[in-house]
């Protein structure tokens, strides 16, 4: 039962309680991976292994370069995920139309502060949804962390290599062979 409060004084509270709690594993896991990463780069600073440039070898590099600068990646997103995670940690506990009309503020700020977050700085009647955007978003650009997004190359393939289909049925598989230098039939 939630006298005076609105659904949304709880369910957005309560989601951003889930979601503060979720980024801590997260963070947690990526102290964790950061510290592994490192002890990676140390220990192979002098490895010796094939560069890549544009998808072909290029000048040789270390492994622990390698390892550094996938260090230095996660260790922006750990940034990135401790701003997400102090952006959505708020609470909001205002009733109808954030009004505090038949709730007393002191209310909302005794909740949030048992509940580890901050009341919203004004109140509405819903946490604004920019902070969950900006959460979202921040786990979206850590979720694409280290891949590379290369364009479709098929000037690149040559040779017997093209694929010329026989016919336009899906039956037609002979000749298709993969390029060894993209993900794309060639």
């Amino acid at each position: 039962m939630h006298q005076g409060m609105t659904s949304s004084d709880v369910l957005d509270t309560t989601f951003n309680i889930q979601l503060t709690r979720a980024a801590d594993i997260l963070i947690a896991d990526m102290e964790g991976l950061l510290a592994a990463l490192k002890r990676r780069a140390y220990e192979h600073k002098d490895t010796i292994r094939i560069g890549r440039s544009h998808g072909i070898h290029a000048e040789p590099t270390t492994m622990g370069l390698t390892f550094a600068r996938f260090y230095a990646e996660m260790d922006r997103n750990l940034t990135r995920l401790r701003t997400a995670r102090a952006e959505i940690a708020t609470g909001a506990i205002s009733g109808a139309v954030g009004t505090f009309a038949n709730i007393d503020p002191a209310v909302e700020a005794h909740v949030c502060e048992k509940l580890g977050l901050e009341p919203e700085p004004i109140s509405t009647q819903v946490i604004p949804r920019d902070r969950h955007a900006a959460f979202f978003a921040a786990l979206g650009v850590i979720a694409s962390s280290g891949r590379k997004h290369r364009p479709l190359r098929s000037a690149i393939c040559s040779g017997p290599k093209f694929w010329k289909p026989k016919s336009s049925f899906p039956k037609a598989k002979r000749g298709r062979q993969r390029c060894r230098t993209s993900a794309i039939r060639c």
